[in-house]
């Protein structure tokens, strides 16, 4: 049956890349106040600011549209769109193995092994859990340490229940949708990425270090075709939005998986951001944030459980949050169709202080372990008043009324922990095969959106650092 799936699904979607292939597909860049116009690639203005929109109480109902049901759905139809994109996902990782899923009936989580994270030490850990320390006592950011353990969702409920903070380790996936390919007119040239991305003009130098599969020859052979290509396609996306003065960086957190596919995974990308920040012993490779900058990541998973976060990389912020005050994450916000009060992706999840704080009601002793509280308090202080973390939504260009186009949250797009949106359906960008380009849908490409644009908007000379220019975007959707 899910052979047939599969089959069935190519099909539709090899009929909806030929009709994104055409010209109406081909839309500008949103303009200030969302009212683009349709233009052609020579009328377009290099340097037209690229905005973003704020979020503020969006439902699901009041962008259904008839107009194209292959890009967006009315209400009825969500439930379905939302169903049928967790099989895709169920079979791409029962396909490349990727450790252990779980599906409680609302969405999945990845997860790493068979390990826990918690700052409880092995005194208080129950025993019937049948806990391994790995390492040594509070080796991890926040005095977090690993436990192997034979079910780890049951231990770390277990751990809840007790009120002491415990999370799986999770593989944290990258956040595509749909990816088309091949030669002639199915994939615009050069040209077309203009078209649909415009350019943006900047005062001065910036930093952006994408965390994802890795630069173009740089990954390996065995990785799973449905994110090959990921991480170049998302650095072709930001360099096309920034002139050469923008450093871009590109960095793989794939993690070995046997003879499956790699992955990248909560360790994996937390090492690489504590290497570009220029904290990781021995290393002389990394440092290029340590005067601040842009981290994309394009990539998450769900909780198992409401109160099951990803506690290493949360610390790890919090951390960042005050040792690292000019470091900001931008985030996928994912491609469930999930609303508000759905589970969020994560990280992106952490750009609303609601849902930590909903996870936190389960952490009855969380004050027995300072250096995590510690942690976790830093980050929900800089979320609540110079954010570090934020959320991406997608959206796509409604043509359905030529006298009234306008900008709409995509139908695959969660709308949960999703702060502001940018451009992502319909996205061409570098790819390794047919031709050097490739059209492809999904949060993971409004992301650097995001944060080409706050790469733009941070001016050491005029006092704005990256921090001032992500709360500006968040507020006002620009600069």
């Amino acid at each position: 049956m899910r052979l047939i799936r599969v089959l069935v699904a190519f099909v539709v979607l090899t009929l909806i890349a030929a009709a994104c292939s055409s010209d109406d597909a081909v839309v500008p860049n949103p303009l200030p106040q969302f009212n683009p116009v349709s233009v052609s690639p020579d009328s377009i203005d290099p340097y037209a600011p690229v905005d973003v929109v704020p979020v503020a109480g969006l439902d699901r109902c009041e962008w259904s549209s008839s107009g194209s049901p292959t890009l967006w759905q009315t209400c009825e139809q969500t439930a379905d769109a939302q169903h049928d994109q967790a099989v895709i996902n169920r079979d791409f990782v029962a396909e490349n193995a990727v450790v252990e899923i779980r599906d409680d009936g609302d969405h999945l989580c990845f997860i790493d092994s068979d390990e826990i994270v918690t700052p409880a030490v092995p005194g208080d850990i129950p025993t019937d859990i049948g806990a391994t320390l790995n390492g040594d006592v509070g080796d991890l950011p926040g005095g977090l340490s690993v436990y192997t353990v034979d079910d780890p969702i049951r231990a770390a409920d277990v751990l809840l229940a007790a009120g002491i903070p415990a999370s799986p380790r999770y593989v944290l996936m990258p956040s595509p949708r749909w990816k088309f390919g091949g030669g002639g007119a199915a994939i615009p040239g050069d040209g077309g990425i203009v078209d649909q991305q415009g350019s943006l003009a900047a005062t001065g130098d910036g930093v952006i270090v994408i965390i994802d599969t890795g630069a173009a020859g740089t990954e390996p052979s065995n990785l799973s075709e449905a994110i090959r290509g990921h991480g170049e396609f998302i650095a072709g996306i930001v360099r096309r939005l920034l002139p050469s003065g923008v450093s871009v960086s590109e960095r793989s957190a794939l993690e070995d998986n046997g003879d499956a596919s790699p992955v990248p995974t909560e360790h994996s990308t937390i090492k690489q951001i504590d290497d570009a920040l220029g904290q990781v012993a021995g290393s002389n490779s990394g440092g290029e944030l340590s005067e601040g900058g842009v981290v994309n990541l394009s990539l998450g998973t769900y909780a198992c459980r409401p109160a099951q976060v990803p506690l290493e990389l949360a610390a790890r912020l919090g951390e960042i949050a005050k040792s690292n005050p000019d470091v900001v994450f931008v985030a996928a916000a994912g491609n469930d169709s999930h609303i508000k009060g759905d589970p969020p992706f994560w990280p992106a999840g952490f750009t609303d202080t609601e849902l930590l704080d909903g996870a936190m009601t389960a952490w009855t002793h969380l004050d027995n372990y300072p250096l995590f509280e510690s942690a976790i308090s830093d980050l929900l202080e800089a979320q609540a008043t110079a954010p570090i973390v934020v959320g991406v939504g997608a959206q796509v260009y409604d043509k359905s009324d030529p006298s009234s186009p306008t900008w709409l949250p995509a139908e695959f797009s969660n709308q949960v922990a999703a702060t502001v949106w940018a451009p992502g359906a319909n996205i061409v960008s570098n790819y390794p095969d047919w031709g050097g380009f490739a059209q492809w849908d999904g949060t993971s490409f409004a992301a650097p959106h995001v944060a080409a644009l706050v790469a733009r908007c941070q001016d050491p000379f005029a006092s704005q650092n990256y921090r001032d220019a992500l709360a500006s975007i968040i507020e006002n959707g620009s600069c």
